[in-house]
């Protein structure tokens, strides 16, 4: 995240109230840990500007493994694209790169398969309601 535009995230973005969680998903089963980063952790975060896959000066201990509990009951924040398309990995995918600045807003994300995340897509459908793909046939009695 380059830019922040929502002026209250700052101080939710903190070491103590903020955590990342990570899903990896393997055959079968979808597996969720949760980290905090420790102070140091914050501070490098903060003043690296480096993109690289492996930035220097990163170390693991940087964060600490926190509890993960899932409940219907607790409600967390989101925080979105301010265009609220996510889902680069349809029809969206040659717009992603490290380098792209985006802004954030706090937001319930769209659905996963949102209109919004295939444009191209959806205008096919709606040429194929207009018939402009129908293929183009010679009259032979004409």
């Amino acid at each position: 995240m380059r830019g922040i535009v929502h002026p209250q995230l700052a101080r939710w973005l903190c070491p103590r109230t903020s955590i990342c969680i990570a899903a990896s998903f393997t055959p079968g089963s979808v597996s969720l840990s949760a980290h905090q980063l420790a102070v140091p952790g914050f501070e490098w975060g903060r003043k690296n500007v480096d993109n690289s896959a492996n930035p220097p000066g990163f170390n693991p201990n940087m964060l600490e493994r926190v509890q993960l509990l899932l409940s219907v009951r607790i409600l967390g924040m989101t925080l979105t694209p301010e265009g609220k398309v996510w889902n680069y990995g349809i029809d969206l995918t040659q717009l992603w790169s490290a380098n792209l600045s985006f802004a954030v807003t706090l937001d319930t994300p769209l659905l996963f398969w949102a209109e919004d995340h295939r444009p191209a897509a959806f205008l096919t459908f709606a040429n194929l309601e207009q018939g402009d793909d129908s293929a183009d046939v010679e009259n032979s009695f004409a």
